[in-house]
């Protein structure tokens, strides 16, 4: 009964903590309207003065591919503009010409394979004549030698027939190789047309790179080039401000740094809009702008998460490759296992490990929250309901129930049986399903937890 209590008490401890950060920004209120200061109640002031910048993603856009004069640049410094909308044009000419030039080299390769199939029709017409007449020399040819045979013919109009004969064999096979010359002619005129018409795409989208449209909705911050200038490929044009991503980095005074906490929402005003309010979020890493640039990047959201646990894998792996070495060299543990089948489970345990860590800090924006909620959730349930430090099978029935949710529990079983039963892949085929299953819904809930917004 006893450790019954105490399985109970420390699922209910973590069960109110888990409900304490939840429900945390719900119960301030109540809290520092009805409890004393040095209990968490109200503070003396409400509200801090801080100094700092307003800052946004700032892109510098300028011409790809092209070397021009521009002859349009619509906007100057300050102004608005749109998504798509022009920024700047270059004269074009050259590429249009590049353009007709590509246009009439697809024409005249189309000319050209009409006239390699004309030259296929011929070929096959001359091929069926020859056969014709082949046909007729050798029965001329037979009958003049039957006539020989029979005394009624002479040799030499035997030798005449059978000369005509062979001519017109040698020009059969003559025109038959003529016709698959033609053949092959048509398949070059084909493949022609299809490099004329990627010269021409080309062509085509060399021209559209003489415009210069704005990525996104901004604001034009500076403009590098002036009408009537030359440009170079990847010459700056205008550095572009992506106004729909701005952040606050603003520097708190040491005084105030004890009445601010990470995660907690804050709303901001200004000198110059008094009565205007911005809610937001006091954060260290999304301050620092790490994330920001992170939603601005065109990578979809599972290869986002691929990116960021790749590295933590390979330290992993590296680490798991130590920890062996030191387990076998160093303490002579006996391993009976294969290399290779205990490479591939870490290496799945480790993608479910970092996917359980990346949904939890794409969920908890603030990084005190997240730390503290992986240690609820990775480090206590790794060390009591896995194995490690009890057995299960000595825990409570409700307990080892509860140890089938822990994915720690099959990798500790995997190594297990592979350090002391030396077993393979084949025979884990359970625990290695049950931590392939948690790593797929892992991977999904942390790819749509991180959503590419800054709301």
């Amino acid at each position: 009964m006893r450790r019954i209590a105490i399985w109970a008490g420390a699922l209910i401890l973590g069960g109110a903590a888990l409900a304490a950060y939840h429900y945390h920004d719900a119960a301030r209120p109540w809290v520092e309207a009805n409890l004393p200061v040095w209990l968490g109640g109200a503070r003396a002031a409400h509200f801090i003065i801080v100094s700092g910048n307003i800052e946004a993603h700032e892109s510098v856009v300028s011409f790809r591919s092209v070397q021009s004069r521009i002859i349009e640049l619509p906007f100057d410094e300050g102004a608005r503009v749109k998504a798509g909308t022009l920024l700047a044009r270059v004269d074009d000419a050259d590429y249009k010409q590049q353009v007709v030039i590509a246009q009439a080299n697809l024409n005249a390769q189309m000319k050209q394979l009409d006239v390699a199939e004309q030259n296929v029709e011929a070929t096959r017409k001359t091929v069926t004549s020859d056969e014709a007449d082949v046909a007729l020399k050798q029965l001329e040819y037979t009958r003049a030698q039957t006539l020989l045979t029979k005394g009624a013919g002479t040799v030499d109009a035997r030798d005449i027939a059978q000369t005509a004969y062979k001519q017109s064999a040698a020009a059969l096979e003559r025109d038959k190789a003529l016709e698959a010359s033609a053949d092959r002619s048509v398949a070059l005129a084909i493949a022609n047309i299809e490099s004329a018409r990627a010269a021409l795409k080309m062509a085509q989208i060399t021209l559209g790179y003489t415009t210069l449209k704005a990525p996104f909705d901004g604001v034009i911050l500076v403009r590098q080039a002036e009408l009537g200038e030359v440009v170079s490929p990847g010459a700056a044009i205008v550095t572009l401000a992506d106004i729909g991503h701005v952040w606050l980095r603003a520097y708190v005074n040491e005084p105030d740094i004890g009445k601010i906490r990470l995660g907690e929402r804050a709303t901001v005003t200004t000198d110059s809009y008094p009565g205007k309010e911005y809610p937001g979020r006091i954060s260290c890493e999304w301050e620092r702008g790490t994330m920001e640039v992170l939603v601005s990047t065109p990578v979809t959201r599972s290869e986002l998460m691929v990116g960021k646990i790749a590295p933590y894998v390979l330290i992993g792996m590296l680490d798991a490759a130590f920890c062996l070495a030191i387990a076998v060299f160093w303490f002579a543990a006996p391993f009976r296992g294969g290399v290779f089948t205990l490479f591939v489970t870490t290496l799945l345990f480790l993608i479910v490990v970092l996917g359980v860590g990346y949904f939890i800090s794409a969920s908890i924006r603030s990084q005190i929250g997240a730390s503290q909620i992986a240690l609820l959730v990775t480090m206590l349930p790794t060390t009591l309901l896995s194995g490690f430090a009890f057995p299960i099978d000595q825990m409570p029935p409700p307990v080892q129930w509860v140890t089938y949710l822990v994915h720690s529990r099959y990798y500790m079983t995997i190594l297990k049986a592979i350090f002391l039963k030396g077993s393979g892949l084949g025979d884990l085929i359970a625990p290695i399903a049950a931590l392939t299953i948690y790593a797929i819904v892992i991977g999904i809930l942390a790819t749509r937890a991180f959503r590419k917004t800054l709301g």
